[in-house]
């Protein structure tokens, strides 16, 4: 819930600390003159940014070093946090008139999984613990800043992928057969997964209301997508000679909705191809995708407050005349950074 600190007067400062390749500080970047951050663990590999900084200043080895992105908003009790770890990409040069600036891409962690990838095909074999293979793949990959909850979930039969698959690829879907969120890092550079939750059952993080102590701008613009809402999820697996395929089936037969069968008078399906360790299992999966793809997506766009929210935090938005729920889906910043920009996935009620 809502530090109340965070609703007052600050002296923020934005900080750059640049890293070697096991995450460990080097130093802090002075020279950095522009900056964007984008937090999406939608996109293919999570976060991604961008900054400025004076050419052979600073001294950075665009290869093999790293930089932490970090917030302190100046107010007393108020730890500084972080936003994430990022990796050096494409750096370009401008020659401005008394000096030349360099300007680089940056990218998550997980494009260290995404470029790794397998030079000969790669057998999950039968039983095999879901999260300890994992994690093992996570660190062959030479990342150990990695925390993934445990489980009891094994391999039902033996599980192949081709070479030239990626590990980032082979993690996530492995992650998915146990209902785990896709493998993210957090802001302090640690990559991690945990059991996905619903939406409702999550802990509120923050509430935006009106009134002298509002953190967020009373603008905001609203959108709401009705087309291709299914009513029926159907989740299957391979299946194999000894084991038949699993199939998880999740209907929408409330009678109070209005995408359900009995409003619609038909079917409208989506299908995924998955991998399940149970019956149990695959028939959660088709829940949760039902749930994702099932009520029409509204989507809230609002600017606030720096504040130590991530991706699929719930949040309370109270801005006349909307009151809703919403979980965060992407969260960017751009220097100076006194304020944030919040793309939010309306929860239904």
């Amino acid at each position: 819930m809502n530090d109340t600190r965070l609703e007052g007067a600050r002296r923020p400062d934005w900080v750059f600390t640049l890293l070697d390749e096991a995450d460990r500080p080097l130093k802090r970047l002075r020279t950095v003159s522009a900056w964007s951050l984008d937090l999406n663990p939608l996109a293919q590999l999570g976060d991604s940014g961008s900054l400025t900084l004076l050419v052979g200043v600073e001294g950075v080895d665009f290869m093999r070093h790293r930089v932490k992105v970090s917030y302190d908003p100046g107010v007393e009790g108020v730890d500084p946090w972080g936003l994430g770890v990022f990796l050096f990409a494409e750096p370009g040069l401008d020659r401005q008139e008394t000096h030349s600036t360099t300007r680089v891409g940056l990218v998550s962690k997980l494009a260290v999984l995404d470029d790794d990838k397998l030079e000969e095909s790669y057998t999950v074999p039968k039983g095999a613990n879901i999260v300890q293979t994992v994690l093992a793949l996570v660190e062959s990959t030479g990342e150990t800043r990695v925390t993934v909850t445990a489980s009891g979930e094994y391999v039902r039969e033996p599980i192949v992928f081709d070479a030239g698959e990626s590990k980032l690829a082979i993690v996530n879907q492995l992650l998915d057969a146990v209902g785990y969120w896709g493998i993210t890092v957090d802001g302090e550079g640690v990559l991690t997964s945990s059991p996905y939750v619903p939406p409702a059952e999550r802990p509120v993080k923050w509430e935006f209301v009106e009134g002298e102590h509002a953190t967020h701008s009373g603008e905001w613009s609203r959108e709401q997508d009705l087309t291709g809402v299914p009513n029926r999820v159907v989740c299957r697996t391979a299946g194999t000679d000894e084991e038949p395929a699993l199939v998880g089936v999740a209907l929408n037969e409330d009678p109070v909705s209005r995408f359900s069968f009995q409003a619609r008078g038909r079917w409208v399906t989506r299908v995924y191809d998955v991998e399940a360790t149970s019956q149990a299992q695959i028939n959660a999966m088709a829940q949760r995708r039902l749930l994702e793809a099932g009520s029409p997506v509204a989507t809230v766009s609002v600017e606030h407050a720096v504040l130590p929210l991530r991706p699929r935090d719930l949040v309370v938005l109270e801005s006349s005349p909307l009151r809703v729920r919403a979980t965060v889906q992407k969260l960017s910043v751009v220097s100076p950074g006194f304020l944030m920009s919040s793309e939010l996935r309306e929860v239904p009620a």
